[in-house]
């Protein structure tokens, strides 16, 4: 199995964007089961809402400044609420801060 926490940075982005374009918004993610497959995310936002928890996960998918820096225009956002992934890519952030 691969593991994201031992590949060097080009091979776990390449990992990211791979497993993030497989997904489909009908087989009920977890945010559980995210970090097992990508690791630890590179960023990360939360806030309680009226009806629980949501949190944006950002996981680099596109380097673009060597800076040593990880930004969120190097990554793709994951939405979860309540632990289950929502949405994912440019309009889950926006969704995000709209909560």
């Amino acid at each position: 199995e691969d593991d994201p926490d031992q590949m060097d940075w080009e091979d776990r982005q390449a990992f990211n964007k791979i497993y993030i374009n497989k997904l489909s918004i009908n087989d009920q993610i977890l945010k559980s089961h995210v970090i097992d497959s990508l690791g630890s995310p590179d960023l990360t936002e939360a806030r309680q809402v009226e009806d629980g928890t949501i949190q944006v996960m950002f996981y680099r998918t596109q380097h673009q400044k060597s800076d040593g820096i990880t930004t969120k225009d190097e990554c793709t956002p994951m939405l979860f609420k309540n632990g289950q992934l929502i949405a994912w890519g440019a309009g889950a952030y926006e969704k995000f801060t709209q909560y």
